[in-house]
């Protein structure tokens, strides 16, 4: 009887620390997997500028450390005798990065504002905390050619779209 009760015992015991290890699994642990309901992701803005001498407008997921180095070159090209910036280090694995770029503009009048650090997610559609800045009607602004961008971190996930407020193609 002794045997039997050891063998139930351990079994239990067994099962209880493989739940309990199951269990410890945080959310933020996880890849966002596109068929979870609405949630709120933090956001980490990398790099931010005005003129990062990028032509294109898009939202791009930047792939690896050397890419991100080579934008954040390119952006500040335009600066002469500073140092380089201090971009934090990324894990690739568990973090996506996004390049947000609204190419090249006519006036100072153009920027992306950051409205937060949560992003909202709902089905696969992403929501940056970026708001496109166009220039007013009736402002003044300096005539020079300037290209905003930000770089944005987001825990990894399948986003199927990703989006920023007032963004136009």
């Amino acid at each position: 009887m002794t045997n039997i009760h050891t063998k139930y015992l351990l079994s239990f015991a067994f099962t209880a620390a493989f739940s309990l290890s199951a269990c410890g699994t945080s959310h933020n642990d996880r890849p966002i997997n596109s068929s979870l309901p609405a949630t709120t992701l933090l956001t980490t803005t990398i790099f931010s500028s005005i003129n990062c001498n990028i032509t294109e407008q898009g939202i791009t997921e930047v792939t690896d450390e050397a890419v991100l180095q080579s934008i954040i070159k390119k952006a500040n090209a335009h600066r002469l005798n500073t140092k380089p910036t201090n971009i934090p280090s990324i894990n690739f694995k568990s973090s996506m990065v996004y390049l947000i770029a609204l190419g090249s503009k006519p006036n100072s009048g153009y920027a992306l504002k950051t409205l937060g650090k949560d992003a909202n997610y709902d089905h696969g559609i992403l929501n940056f905390p970026l708001e496109v800045q166009r220039p007013s009607e009736h402002g003044m602004y300096a005539q020079v050619i300037t290209s905003p961008c930000t770089l944005v971190s987001i825990p990894s996930g399948e986003y199927k779209q990703v989006n920023v407020k007032d963004w136009e193609q």
